[in-house]
């Protein structure tokens, strides 16, 4: 039991550090799995096959439509320049000073309208860049923001 709790620590401190150093995911949550898998008792290759396949495939098909329609809402936003008509409203509205209080207010909005957070997340990543091409805030400040737009949209 003890093992399990550490292995299960080990894999997921080691599928941070591969994601921090740009292991692609796919591969980082296998090796995870792996030693989840050996330190749980359990059969690497039932792990593998059965429970981890039945799990990624599962979450992949309830939530494709989610993120496929919210990368297109990003694009569209993008390619109509809607998001930058919408982040120079905002920004006349409140100000060039009140980057911060302009993108959670957008976001919170659109989620508070009943946007999908997938969808939002889109909007936030495009209002981020605007500002950022605008050189209006850090960027630091904006990777805050964003856990604070996911947070109040649960």
């Amino acid at each position: 039991m003890v093992i399990s709790f550490i292995g299960f620590f080990a894999a997921l401190i080691l599928l941070i550090i591969f994601t921090m150093r740009g292991v692609n995911i796919i591969i980082a949550a296998l090796v995870s799995s792996a030693i989840l898998a050996l330190t749980s008792g359990l059969p690497l290759e039932k792990a593998l096959t059965v429970n981890y396949m039945d799990g990624f495939t599962g979450y992949f098909a309830s939530w494709f439509l989610v993120y496929l329609l919210g990368a297109v809402f990003g694009k569209v936003m993008e390619e109509t320049k809607a998001a930058e008509a919408i982040a120079e409203w905002i920004k006349i509205k409140v100000g060039a000073n009140r980057a911060v209080f302009a993108v959670v207010t957008a976001c919170a909005l659109m989620t508070y309208g009943g946007v999908s957070i997938a969808i939002s997340h889109f909007r936030y990543i495009q209002l981020q860049s605007l500002y950022l091409k605008q050189q209006i805030c850090l960027i630091d400040l904006f990777q805050v923001l964003l856990y604070l737009d996911l947070s109040h949209s649960q």
